[in-house]
């Protein structure tokens, strides 16, 4: 696999760097990003953070260690990005 280009390094440490900076209230921080956000659980308190809702109405959060456990993590934090006004798009 090829190294990131250096535009990509730089836009993945500023946005941990964001990330982080959000996080510190809930007492949880990330080192990787791709790594660190893929079990669902990261997301979820972030947008806890950012929005000053509580996401437990949508769901509550599994350990994340199995990959159906990830999909179900990421299934909650889906299904409040539209009461967020939020729009998905690809």
């Amino acid at each position: 696999m090829a190294p990131e280009p250096v535009w990509q390094q730089l836009q993945k440490k500023t946005f941990t760097r964001y990330i982080n900076g959000k996080l510190a209230s809930k007492g949880l921080q990330i080192n990787d990003l791709y790594e660190d956000v893929k079990d669902g659980k990261i997301l979820y308190h972030f947008l806890e953070a950012l929005t000053g809702a509580s996401l437990k109405k949508y769901g509550r959060l599994n350990n994340g260690r199995m990959k159906i456990q990830r999909v179900a993590n990421m299934n909650v934090v889906f299904a409040f990005l539209p009461d967020a006004d939020v729009k998905i798009s690809n």
